[in-house]
């Protein structure tokens, strides 16, 4: 282990649900002495959580080393709050983390196992840290993943108004799409507007 790895001190693996949280620091690399805590996946589990790190890790949350593997949006919130209290995050490709588990000859799936891989690959693997995006070019890519997705929708309305119009459907099913498709056709150049700004900003 190299000078550089020992100033990180204290590896906490997260495994993050959609409603949870199983938050687990290992104390003892060597003898795999843990500390675990299992809070909400919320704004006040977030809260939580650094007030146990604290309390039972350390007060100095530089020295801290979270390791989370991503799971769908549901670890993102808690990535950006991590960051911004001033802790190291690092999140960890699922591919390599398997591995990791099967070499350490881990076998079943558990939240507190996969927190303890998580804890265990900080550990022993140089971890790569994160860092957030600007937060104009967060907000760019979700409007334009919002624009993407009224695109769609508007596709699949104009699809259903031809279908109303070919099956001779009734008058209050083809008015319903007519308006459903002004409203996204509507919606679809505001955010085109907005993103264009934007980028020319």
């Amino acid at each position: 282990m190299n000078k550089g790895r020992k100033k990180m001190k204290y590896f906490i693996g997260i495994d993050v649900a959609k409603s949870k949280l199983d938050c687990l620091w290992l104390r003892d690399l060597e003898s795999l002495k843990v500390k675990t805590k299992i809070l909400s996946n919320c704004p006040k589990g977030f809260d939580n959580i650094i007030s146990w790190l604290e309390k039972t890790v350390t007060d100095n949350l530089k020295e801290i080393v979270v390791m989370i593997e991503p799971t769908s949006v549901y670890h993102e919130a808690l990535c950006y709050f991590l960051f911004n209290k001033g802790l190291n995050v690092s999140l960890v490709n699922s591919a390599h983390v398997r591995n990791f588990a099967k070499g350490l000859g881990v076998q079943n799936k558990t939240d507190k196992k996969d927190s303890m891989v998580l804890a265990r690959y900080g550990a022993l693997v140089s971890p790569r840290l994160w860092l957030p995006e600007n937060e104009t070019i967060r907000k760019l890519k979700a409007m334009l993943s919002r624009h993407s997705a009224l695109q769609s929708d508007f596709r699949r309305e104009n699809n259903r108004l031809e279908k109303y119009l070919v099956s001779n459907a009734s008058l209050e099913a083809i008015k319903s799409a007519r308006f459903m498709i002004k409203t996204l056709k509507t919606e679809i150049e505001r955010l085109k507007l907005l993103v264009d700004e934007l980028i020319n900003n």
